[in-house]
């Protein structure tokens, strides 16, 4: 994040926000290698006070622009503005979990410049995990963090090194860290996340301690398919929400007990 600058003639300036929308500052982080998503048009003065020409004026980009200068706009030069108007951005990184064993979790992996590459574990918690899950779209909640290429090691490029999120960031790339690609690590400290649902529920049941498992992504309720489905995940899916194990046995007694008693009517 930061105030926008472009070199003209040799000299560093501003562009002053008239017109200027998150459509403008898309293309403006695709420029600089970060996702177009998310992009957030700031008011660049509060990035620190500037001096000097303020080159563009009346931005109007559609986002799909390549460049910031295909993007209609004043002739350089000639603006109505101080630099009390001057524009910035927040940009953003894309981002995603591979190599685990579910789409909950995985190793970290971020996009700059077009190209995927890893987060190295030093100073990597449970803070950072938050944020990462968050922006997964799952719970923020019981995010755990892991270190030492725990999901396998990556390859080529490491992307962050030392990242310490707190609990405020909503965006890993607004997190403390190294510059991107500035690392002292090798990727035997690949960062990982294990990530949990956002929301977890049972419908249709009988009572309130059994039912059709549902889980809350990006919003939006959905089921669980069966593959792979035991008792062992059943378990994990009560004490997610709230019952204890010996509540869980009580109730497949109850269920046993209940399988019996149809079996003798028939």
């Amino acid at each position: 994040m930061g105030r926008v600058e472009i070199k003209i003639k040799g000299a560093w300036g501003t562009i002053c926000n008239n017109d200027w929308d998150d459509n403008a500052a898309s293309v403006v982080c695709s420029m600089l290698g970060f996702s177009r998503k998310n992009a957030v048009a700031k008011n660049g003065s509060i990035f620190e006070p500037r001096y000097g020409p303020i080159w563009m004026d009346k931005v109007k980009c559609t986002g799909n622009e390549i460049n910031l200068f295909q993007c209609p706009k004043a002739e350089f030069g000639d603006d109505n503005c101080d630099h009390s108007k001057d524009l910035g951005v927040t940009c953003s990184l894309d981002l995603r979990i591979v190599n685990g064993s579910s789409a909950y979790e995985g190793r970290v992996e971020v996009k700059f410049d077009g190209v995927w590459g890893t987060v190295c574990d030093d100073e990597w918690d449970n803070n950072d995990a938050a944020v990462v899950c968050g922006m997964l779209g799952f719970s923020r909640e019981n995010a755990v963090a892991k270190r030492g290429a725990f999901f396998g090691k990556g390859k080529g490029t490491i992307w962050m090194d030392d990242v310490e999120c707190t609990e405020d960031d909503r965006n890993i790339a607004h997190c403390k860290a190294r510059e991107l690609g500035n690392e002292n690590c090798g990727h035997h400290e690949d960062a990982g996340v294990i990530c949990a649902p956002e929301k977890i529920r049972l419908v249709n049941g009988s009572s309130s301690t059994d039912g059709r498992v549902e889980i809350m992504y990006r919003g939006v309720w959905g089921s669980v398919c069966n593959d792979g489905w035991d008792d062992r995940d059943a378990t994990v899916v009560c004490l997610m929400l709230g019952f204890s194990r010996q509540e869980r046995e009580r109730e497949r007694e109850r269920e046993r007990e209940r399988e019996k008693e149809i079996l003798a009517r028939t």
